[in-house]
């Protein structure tokens, strides 16, 4: 017996068949470019994760220069070498150096205090235009529980002998310390003594702590944090990012002004944009970033303490480190890259410490591979390098405040700058000036003219600019008289969302279409 053909089919079969055969294949049309639309959308997502504007009214002020550098001054042990260290640091385009202050070594006994050192660094710091991170850190043994007589980094028994200290501190350099950061990488051992970690008590010692240094010195920032990157649960190592959450769930949130984190790149490059609690990266940053904007943070900044890439010779025989290695001309590059993309992304973190100058380490230690000067005090090639980078000129998204240190600079055209992004606005002081401000932008067709002669005093803050094209544009300022009123210029980049949501528009568009074919051909 012959099959049936096609062509002997009942009329019904075949077009049943025909329109499956339809519906099937609108079916895949939709799918694919939904697929597609998604695959777009999701990309967007990703690339903009963590980036913000830098247009908040309430924004961060950047710190100029940007990026500074963790020293050891303390094995400097003549003027020379101390100068010679902090001359290359700033020329290499630096502004604030990261030093150690240990509790164990500067009060030995009780109200037995040894500034030496300190009394050395602080007019070498002034003389270089270097301003300083103080890290309080390590106890003594007279300070320490029994059981911790061994290990100097276990916090004290009695947090008031710590706030003691640090107040004894502040009082002797007040006015000469930016930020004082209290205790150094509490969410790990042996940085909180022999047991759990406990992010109970470093709250309270930031707080008893924070109480002694604000009365003491009070124009000094408190940096709270310093935490070490890792993806532990609990035990005597807990995640930064679970540590950041109970540290705010039990209210550390107005004890500190700064959060300080660990921005290492680890195993990939500044460009691996995995945001997860489970990888360790540079982007790791943005997850401790989310847990202050969950906590209405937005406006304190973040530092990155420590920073980089490690890169070790290829005959090392010491221990790795946990950071990774790559080779010098990967290391430097990919922490140009970084500072490149905490420029253009990330206006909250308005400061970024590398690591490091120059280690007070033997030489088997693997934190050499993090080194700008070498052993002989020569420049490696990651020194060169950021030099290089730090000497962009150019203005990027966020607050930069007009200062002393950072001044217009006036010239018979003008004073000129240029900046990256998508905006410009202008803060300026009213009733200081007799003249008509005027800014002329290389994107904008008319000039703004700011009038600052206002009865009312205040400061304003006017936009020069919106939606410019994303890219580095020239902007000048005339009137010698109203120059003085600029107090800020803040820069602001909105990504572009025309890709992600056309793409969105045309999968709902082909979608709908789909779903009316579909129901024609039911």
């Amino acid at each position: 017996m012959r099959a049936p053909t096609p062509s002997s089919w009942p009329p019904a079969w075949r077009d049943a068949i025909t329109r499956l055969a339809r519906l099937a294949a609108i079916v895949l049309i939709v799918a694919s470019i939904a697929a597609l639309a998604a695959i777009d959308v999701s990309r967007y997502v990703r690339r903009t994760r963590g980036v913000e504007s830098g247009l908040a009214a309430d924004q961060p002020p950047l710190m100029t220069p940007r990026v500074g550098v963790n020293v050891a001054l303390e094995q400097y042990g003549d003027e020379v070498a101390l100068d010679r260290a902090l001359d290359a640091a700033r020329a290499a385009g630096l502004g604030v150096v990261r030093q150690y202050a240990r509790w164990a070594d500067l009060e030995p006994t009780p109200g037995d205090y040894r500034w030496d050192l300190w009394d050395r660094i602080m007019p070498a710091l002034a003389r270089h235009h270097l301003q300083v991170i103080v890290v309080l850190d390590t106890s003594p043994a007279w300070a320490r529980p029994s059981w911790e007589q061994d290990n100097p980094y276990a916090p004290p028994a009695d947090m008031a002998d710590l706030a003691r200290f640090a107040a004894a501190f502040a009082e002797r350099y007040a006015g000469q310390v930016l930020a004082y950061q209290v205790w150094d990488e509490p969410n790990v051992a042996p940085h909180w003594g022999s047991g759990a970690v406990d992010p109970q008590g470093y709250v309270d010692m930031l707080r008893t702590v924070a109480v002694a240094l604000r009365a003491a010195d009070p124009n000094a920032l408190i940096i709270g944090g310093g935490l070490a990157p890792n993806t532990e649960p609990g035990g005597r190592n807990m995640s930064d990012v679970l540590y950041l959450h109970e540290l705010y769930r039990r209210g550390a949130g107005a004890s500190f002004d700064v959060l300080g984190v660990k921005a290492y790149g680890f195993w990939s490059g500044p460009d691996d944009r995995r945001v997860s609690a489970k990888v360790l990266n540079f982007s790791r940053t943005i997850l401790l970033r989310r847990e202050m904007l969950r906590r209405g943070e937005a406006a304190k900044p973040v530092w990155a303490l420590e920073s980089g890439w490690n890169a070790l010779p290829a005959d090392w025989a010491g221990p790795l480190p946990a950071q990774g290695s790559d080779t010098p001309l990967v290391q430097a590059t990919r922490l140009t890259r970084a500072i490149a993309r905490m420029r253009r992304e990330w206006p909250w973190m308005t400061l970024m410490v590398t690591q490091h100058l120059q280690p007070a380490a033997p030489p088997e230690d693997p934190v050499w591979g993090f080194a700008l000067l070498d052993a002989a005090s020569e420049p490696t090639l990651l020194l060169e390098q950021l030099t290089e980078s730090l000497r962009d000129d150019v203005l990027y998204p966020g607050l930069t405040p007009i200062t002393s240190s950072n001044p217009l600079t006036p010239t018979p055209e003008g004073s000129r700058f240029r900046f990256w992004g998508t905006d410009l606005l202008l803060w300026a002081e009213q009733g200081v000036a007799s003249e008509v401000l005027t800014v002329s932008v290389d994107a904008l067709v008319n000039d703004t003219h700011v009038d600052l002669q206002s009865a009312a005093p205040g400061v304003v803050r006017r936009p020069i600019g919106r939606t410019m094209p994303v890219d580095t544009h020239l902007a000048r300022l005339q009137g010698e008289s109203a120059l003085g009123a600029v107090r800020a210029l803040q820069i602001g980049h909105r990504p572009a969302l025309a890709g992600p949501w056309a793409s969105l528009v045309i999968g709902l568009a082909v979608l709908a279409w789909g779903a009316r074919s579909a129901w024609r051909e039911a």
